[in-house]
């Protein structure tokens, strides 16, 4: 999700005023509308740093690198998650005459 600025709440009046409740709701409102419809941005420049390596366990719409190429998940993609095991079956003995 990008970074969407907290709201600056208005700040309260010694005594009960509707208007102060009035300001506080739209205020929460503008906010939660941001929250919950993302807009288009614009950047002349755009530098991105941690990327995920592979696209297992990320959601619709994330981005990860894969060497080098940026990509986007999609609902149709399938991933396996990077996998490495080791192992050992029994003992060798090694006898030097």
């Amino acid at each position: 999700m990008s970074h969407i600025p907290r709201p600056i709440l208005p700040l309260p009046p010694p005594e009960y005023a509707s208007s102060y409740f009035e300001r506080l709701v739209r205020s929460i409102t503008i906010w939660m509308n941001q929250v919950e419809n993302p807009s288009e941005a614009r950047h002349s420049e755009l530098t991105l740093t941690g990327l995920q390596g592979y696209g297992a366990g990320l959601r619709d719409g994330e981005i990860y690198e894969d060497a080098g190429i940026l990509k986007i998940v999609r609902s149709t993609d399938v991933f396996a998650a990077p996998l490495s095991a080791t192992g050992s079956v029994g003992t060798v003995t090694v006898a030097i005459s």
